[in-house]
This record gives C-alpha cells, sequence and structure tokens, in this order.
C-alpha cells in the first residue's frame, strides 16, 4: 500500500476527526478574510472569492 492510499477513511491526520473538519473550515475562512478583508473584491464571474475554488 503506498503512502498515498486510502485504507481508512475514519482515521484523519491529528487523530481527531471533528477538529481536523473544523480546522479545514477555519483554514478556508481565514485565506478568505486575508485576500479580502473587506469583503468587496477577489470575486470570479460566478461570485467565488478565492478559496472557494
Amino acid at each position: 500500500m503506498g503512502s498515498c492510499s486510502v485504507y481508512n477513511r475514519l482515521v484523519s491526520p491529528n487523530g481527531d476527526i471533528g477538529v481536523d473538519a473544523m480546522l479545514s473550515t477555519i483554514a478556508h475562512e481565514v485565506m478568505e478574510s486575508m485576500s479580502n478583508p473587506l469583503l468587496n473584491a477577489w470575486l470570479d464571474v460566478k461570485g467565488s472569492e478565492n478559496a472557494d475554488k
């Protein structure tokens, strides 16, 4: 089995599925707030922000 193979979807990188999911969402929002702090720029033609792609 390669190192990139999915062998158990219930095992998270940090050992806590809930925290990993929460951190993923927080990282997404932090990236958007850093690239668009005033909420008035950085939208594509579909209205998606930087991290939504």
